[in-house]
């Protein structure tokens, strides 16, 4: 089965390609269960704000309480290999 481009939203259609060794299957693959409740990629309850930033090769979000210059509750960085934030290179959930 090859992989449905349909299914990705128009902003991450160009980060998903087909795995080379592993046709119809995609190269990168997010590993454990994201549907659980609090999901490692969830907001945190208490957040009632997201900042995402962007500098050069490295896209941060930051779930906040209290606005946009409230308390840190949650940061999503995503790295890609430059600035065309096409190539991820790894997520770290912190």
């Amino acid at each position: 089965m090859a992989l449905n481009r349909k299914s990705l939203p128009d902003r991450e259609l160009h980060k998903f390609v087909e795995s080379p060794c592993r046709p119809g299957e995609p190269a990168v693959e997010i590993v454990g269960n994201l549907t659980s409740t609090p999901g490692p990629f969830s907001a945190p309850a208490s957040s009632d704000s997201i900042v995402r930033t962007v500098s050069s090769n490295v896209e941060t979000y930051e779930y906040k309480s209290g606005g946009i210059s409230g308390t840190i509750l949650k940061t999503i960085t995503v790295t890609y290999t430059d600035n065309t934030l096409e190539n991820l290179v790894n997520v770290v959930v912190s």
